[in-house]
C-alpha cells in the first residue's frame, strides 16, 4: 500500500487532537514553567525559556531566551 501526504496528515491529525483537547480540558490554559519576563541591561523585554498551554490546548515552547527591542 502507498501513502500519500494526505494520508499521513491524516494519521496524525486524530492523536494531535486527541493531546490538545486533554491539555485544554484537563489541565487549561496558562505558563507550564519558565516564561519569565523582565529587562536585561540593554533595556531590551526578555522572556527565557519555558512551556505554556493555550485555550485551545496547543503547547507554546521558547527554547532560548527572546528579547523584544
Amino acid at each position: 500500500m502507498l501513502l500519500g501526504v494526505d494520508d499521513l496528515e491524516t494519521a496524525q491529525a486524530y492523536p494531535r487532537g486527541k493531546i490538545r483537547l486533554h491539555n485544554a480540558w484537563l489541565h487549561g490554559e496558562g505558563v507550564v514553567w519558565g516564561l519569565d519576563v523582565q529587562f536585561n541591561k540593554a533595556r531590551e523585554l526578555l522572556v527565557t525559556p519555558g512551556l505554556a498551554l493555550d485555550a485551545a490546548g496547543h503547547e507554546i515552547h521558547l527554547d532560548a531566551p527572546a528579547c523584544l527591542d
